[in-house]
């Protein structure tokens, strides 16, 4: 071999080593950055699954979490409450057939307002009585109906009872009372009420039946891969939710099954599983530690290769043709593609879970990594909802109360956290008028001045309807707390367009200060709120300070609340009549009934505990049992020969509905009694209502014959025309006319301007208040038609109003 033959083999073999060298090299690099690629890849699709899983399981656990506070507050619902207390110890019939009555009403108020719950079903106590208020869109829906020992033998009933938590989530689908549909799945959350005042007495039990697929909307954001898979699985085993229907209500039978029905212990993981088919998948679970449920997902894990083992057959190809160029080129590409976008994302990803809820990857490529990303923004977009107001993007109470928790751990010593809380005036004349739209805008429009008002580092947030809180964390003095309060109470006066339509609202603001007057972030909301309805009860558009009298007050309140419901109970309202005397003849000619409570405590006078009957609507009973026993006391004089002409009765503005007209007509019919003998006494504000049903009722009763009489008349806002629409036949001057009225020459012109107007429409004049001889000379010379007052004689309790009528005789 020549001298250059054996330099050209040389060359070769040199070149050849060269080659084989850096081929080892490229292919070595190559195939340590595949498995690192493959590691990180693994390693980072398992954690954003196991995140994925976490945090939609957290998202499944809050939507539960709203149906479990409906629960909850219908469980405080005092109206409620109070109706499963008739129903579950009244003994008179009718009295529980009119509190079921109202349940049913109260169970379709709150299915209206729940357009998510399918059905609201109440169990009484003793499991005889099962109430049901369902969805008009659910078609042939069908409300089982089962004997009180067939629902104790119940699996989800005897759960209800065994289980700690209340409220509970449950799968029913097998056992449900209402049968929402065929083929839609559903679940239920129950909630056991017991009697406030006795914690042992079980009132009844709750049921809200909710479509599985409300939970589509806390799932929909889940990306596993082609060929994976998730299900919400119940304690017992079964599947409460899956996106292939046909699984819903079927036993869970999938790999590691064990941790079902387990306690809390088990919370959330990722398990790595080799089946015995040789398809070897992860499997991501999250346990909710308040319905216990479990969401597990599953994805094999051939999937997390194929996007690396199609960059390693191209490495390959590119190291064949350009070794050296390809190695090179490979691992740059599979550094730049897979490596920095993997740990970018994993790093957003360690943010997102220290709490930042603004965080979010930039990474949008198109494959995997770039989906990856997609769905951890849209699971960060779907979390912050559940910590903002969708409507006007202020934060929502929950963000708010976990912020006051946080000023409160970190106060410095001497500084003021001062709590407004903000209710805007008459909103439901808004909403009523112009529509919920223009509601909408209202709210936006004061959020945004609420806003404007404050200071940048105080955060205002919408907590509910037309309430907003503001939180002023660093408030340097109740002065200046004052002063951000006329502001934010002057900038809501101004007038906002709504379409074109300029409206003024007001609104009622109260203040709190922690940690005086509380040191938690709840109580602290609450004495705001307190303050706020101090502040609606002084006449609105104003701002209060919590003091402590207010808690004492609106207890004394809930106490009379309560206290009235039992006085309808056991009888404890009593009628006292004081005479209307004819102011020509001095002789008894009509007579009132006046409401009196004999409360165990001593006598009550109606000015002390009408406005609780009115706000609770108890006024309705109470007002039905005055004119009954108006009407009953009536003919028992009749039958003595004693009765005066009428007897007069005073009837609440929530009386007046179409239903007042058959009752009426059966009392009087029930005594033997005339329509012309019975004499209703309405408000001047009750005469202006707009309600065509409202004033429809009171034609019908005077069209029957009743009369009907205008009390307190001069001190309100009645019209003449609305004085003849309704054909009213006595006006009653208040009697803050009459006081003084021989000297008082301004009051000496309003009556005579009074009673000449209704002489002149053909009306009856009665002034009340007369407690001198000389107011009842004087208004007798005015030719008044009655009079009534003390002067005449007090309210008389029936046995001392028939001596008064025999010896006046």
């Amino acid at each position: 071999m020549s001298s250059g033959g054996i330099t050209r083999f040389a060359s070769f073999r040199l070149t050849l080593s060269l080659v084989i060298s850096v081929s080892i090299i490229v292919t070595v690099l190559t195939v340590v950055s595949y498995l690192d690629s493959f590691r990180l890849l693994e390693e980072e699709s398992v954690s954003s699954a196991e995140n994925s899983i976490s945090q939609t399981g957290v998202f499944i656990d809050h939507i539960l979490e709203g149906y479990t506070s409906i629960a909850d507050s219908m469980a405080h619902d005092q109206e409620l409450l109070n109706k499963l207390v008739l129903i579950n110890q009244d003994s008179d019939p009718e009295s529980r057939i009119y509190a079921t009555l109202q349940i049913e009403q109260i169970l379709e108020s709150y299915n209206i307002a729940n357009r998510s719950v399918g059905t609201f079903t109440i169990i009484s106590g003793d499991q005889t009585r099962v109430i049901s208020s369902v969805k008009l869109e659910l078609r042939n829906p069908h409300i089982r109906r089962i004997e009180p020992a067939t629902i104790r033998q119940l699996d989800w009933f005897t759960q209800i009872l065994d289980s700690k938590r209340n409220p509970i989530v449950l799968d029913t689908r097998p056992q449900a009372f209402v049968s929402m549909n065929v083929g839609i799945p559903h679940f239920a959350v129950a909630q056991m009420v017991r009697n406030p005042f006795r914690s042992q007495e079980l009132l009844g039990i709750i049921l809200l039946e909710i479509p599985a697929q409300r939970l589509e909307a806390a799932t929909q954001h889940i990306r596993l891969g082609d060929n994976s898979g998730f299900v919400v699985v119940s304690e017992k085993g079964t599947i409460v939710y899956s996106p292939d229907k046909s699984m819903i209500g079927e036993p869970y039978a999938g790999w590691m099954p064990t941790w079902i029905g387990k306690g809390p212990e088990v919370g959330k993981g990722t398990v790595f599983a080799r089946k015995d088919d040789g398809n070897n998948q992860y499997y991501a679970y999250y346990k909710s530690p308040m319905s216990g449920w479990n969401l597990i997902a599953h994805f094999p894990k051939d999937e997390l290769l194929k996007p690396v083992q199609g960059m390693l057959v191209q490495s390959v190809l590119i190291a064949v043709m350009f070794i050296l160029i390809a190695a090179f080129g490979v691992w740059y590409l599979v550094e730049r593609g897979i490596g920095k976008p993997l740990r970018r994302l994993r790093d957003v990803m360690k943010q997102g879970e220290t709490g930042n809820l603004s965080v979010r990857t930039m990474d949008n490529a198109d494959n995997e990594i770039g989906d990856l990303g997609r769905a951890f923004n849209s699971m960060m977009d779907t979390i912050a909802l559940a910590y903002y107001d969708p409507l006007t993007n202020l934060p929502n109470r929950r963000l708010l109360v976990q912020t006051i928790r946080t000023v409160l751990e970190d106060k410095q010593p001497g500084r003021l956290v001062a709590v407004l809380f903000i209710d805007l005036d008459r909103f439901k004349i808004i909403n009523d008028t112009l529509g919920h739209q223009a509601g909408d805008l209202l709210i936006q429009a004061a959020g945004r001045r609420i806003q404007a008002s404050m200071g940048e580092r105080d955060m205002v947030a919408r907590i509910s309807g037309d309430e907003f809180v503001v939180l002023m964390p660093e408030a340097i003095s109740r002065e200046q707390v004052e002063e951000a309060a006329v502001r934010l109470i002057e900038s809501l006066e101004m007038p906002m367009d709504l379409y074109g339509q300029e409206v003024y609202i007001t609104a009622s603001v109260g203040m709190a200060f922690g940690p005086a007057d509380a040191e938690d972030a709840e109580t602290l909301i609450k004495c705001s709120d307190i303050a706020m309805y101090e502040a609606k009860s002084k006449g609105r558009n104003r701002f209060m300070l919590y003091h402590s009298n207010m808690t004492i007050r609106k207890n004394e309140r809930l106490r009379m609340e309560n206290d009235l419901h039992r006085a309808l109970q056991h009888r404890e309202f009593e009628l006292y009549y004081q005479p209307r005397i004819n102011a020509r003849t001095g002789l008894l000619y009509n007579v009132e009934a006046l409401l009196r409570w004999n409360r165990p405590s001593g006598l009550v006078m109606p000015d002390t505990f009408i406005s609780v009957a009115e706000e609770t609507g108890l006024i309705v009973p109470i007002g039905k049992w005055v004119l009954e026993e108006a009407c009953r006391q009536y003919r028992e004089w009749l039958h003595s020969g004693i009765a005066p002409q009428a007897i007069s009765v005073n009837v609440s503005v929530k009386q007046v509905e179409p239903g007042l007209v058959t009752f009426i007509e059966q009392i009087l019919l029930r005594y033997g009694m005339q329509p012309s003998c019975l004499e209703l006494e309405i408000t001047e504000g009750l005469l202006m209502d707009n309600e065509d049903s409202t004033r429809e009722t009171l034609r019908r009763l005077k069209a029957m014959g009743i009369r009907l009489s205008v009390d307190d008349f001069g001190v309100g806002y009645s019209s003449l025309a609305y004085l003849k629409k309704i054909d009213v036949s006595t006006l009653k001057i208040d009697k803050s006319f009459i006081r003084d009225i021989p000297s008082n020459r301004e009051n000496q012109t309003i009556v005579t301007a009074i009673i000449r107007m209704a002489h002149n429409l053909g009306m009856n004049v009665v002034a009340e208040g007369v407690e001198t001889e000389e107011e009842f000379r004087f208004l007798a010379g005015l030719n008044t038609d009655e009079v009534q007052g003390y002067w005449f004689s007090r309210p008389l309790p029936r046995s001392e109003f028939v001596q008064y009528v025999a010896a006046n005789q």
